[in-house]
């Protein structure tokens, strides 16, 4: 049984795998710069988000998806047929006060996902999400569940937003990348 966190044993496991220092300085410091390109160009007020960033800036984020590392463990997920849905480019805004410290901001599977049934099965998407600042307890660690890939774990409407007794808090730092499969229960934590 494997421990560690970026093989793939683990990540049909445990649902996520992470890869450590995967981006330079440099590249996460384009990256930066296209988002607030992005943003002073955006006609909505206070945009955070922005999808398809390949067509954006071509030259910047087909080397970051084309890294080898990552396409080689996407490949160990899915099989030689890859396709890239979207590449975003977000940055959470703050939510709240600092007494809102570690809220949870909503559990959730990604999309595609199927209700667990007790084995493990190829997800039919995954993400890789890049982080480009070292995640703290007031920017907001990923939470995850794991192995809810596997089990059947599901949530009210009012548990959504509550921390889950078998949670993990997951600090990512800038140039990390964690893969989560699509059916793995996870959320963001407030940015306070």
């Amino acid at each position: 049984m494997s421990t560690d966190p970026s093989s793939l044993a683990f990540y049909k496991r445990e649902g996520y795998a992470i890869f450590k220092k995967v981006y330079a300085e440099e590249t996460m410091a384009a990256m930066k710069d296209t988002w607030h390109r992005l943003n002073a160009t955006s006609e909505k007020q206070e945009a955070w988000w922005f999808g398809n960033v390949l067509e954006e800036a071509p030259g910047l984020m087909l080397p970051i998806v084309a890294n080898p590392r990552l396409l080689d463990f996407s490949e160990q997920i899915i099989g030689p047929y890859l396709q890239l849905d979207n590449l975003t480019l977000a940055a959470m805004p703050v939510q709240g006060e600092k007494a809102d410290r570690g809220k949870v901001a909503g559990w959730h599977r990604d999309r595609w996902a199927q209700f667990p049934t007790g084995a493990y099965t190829k997800p039919w998407a995954f993400n890789a999400i890049s982080y480009l600042q070292d995640m703290t307890d007031d920017f907001g660690p990923l939470r995850i569940i794991p192995q809810s890939h596997i089990r059947p774990v599901g949530l009210t409407e009012e548990e959504s937003n509550q921390p889950h007794a078998d949670e993990i808090l997951v600090y990512p730092e800038a140039g990390d990348i964690v893969f989560t499969h699509n059916g793995l229960l996870h959320s963001g934590t407030l940015n306070v």
